[in-house]
């Protein structure tokens, strides 16, 4: 838009001062001068060899995502809490939302200092582990009496057990493939493949 002054001064601000950005605005310059030049991108450039790889990882990743199961133990946290036996079920549904969100805020700022990499194979294995925990809670209990103290234990593991696990995807499985899926496109197939 020829605020080139403009641009330079806000990236200088949000990267410090002390930082030497001219590497940055130079890839940044010709991105964009570049980007004028080319034509629309359709749906044949995205079956070139080159973009083979960061499609299938991007969706790879949303697809895991999906199928993680996160979206049934939230839709349905009401239910499962009052199956667990917990008395106040929409409550207990709000705290996993509050849960949910630090988890998140904590995510923002572990993803750039723990790793991608890292953050999606814990949040993988922490989901897998409570997703057991939760199917074995919910098994015991059909042979357990309800008037025992052991059907309350269970019903605690099992509400432990969803907690858990929309921790574990919030630290990883629900906002890093978002991520990765902006950061492993090309600039010129982004908007079409996203």
């Amino acid at each position: 838009m020829g605020l080139t002054d403009d641009f330079e001064t806000s990236l200088q601000v949000l990267r410090g001062f002390e930082t030497d950005i001219t590497v940055e605005v130079n890839e940044i310059k010709r991105s964009v001068a570049s980007s004028s030049k080319r034509s629309a991108v359709r749906f044949v450039d995205l079956k070139r060899r080159r973009y083979y790889f960061p499609l299938m990882v991007g969706i790879g990743l949303l697809a895991l995502q999906q199928l993680g199961g996160i979206n049934g133990v939230l839709f349905y946290s009401s239910t499962i809490f009052e199956s667990a036996g917990v008395t106040s079920s929409n409550v207990a549904t709000f705290g996993v939302g509050v849960v949910q969100v630090v988890a998140t805020g904590i995510a923002t700022w572990l993803v750039d200092k723990a790793g991608r990499r890292l953050l999606l194979m814990i949040s993988s294995i922490g989901m897998t582990i409570s997703l057991v925990i939760v199917a074995v809670a919910f098994y015991l209990k059909e042979f357990v009496s309800p008037d025992s103290n052991m059907y309350n234990i269970l019903s605690m593991v099992s509400v432990v057990g969803v907690v858990a696990m929309v921790i574990s995807c919030s630290l990883g499985m629900g906002p890093i493939p978002w991520l990765i899926m902006s950061e492993i496109l090309p600039v010129n197939i982004k908007g079409l493949a996203g």
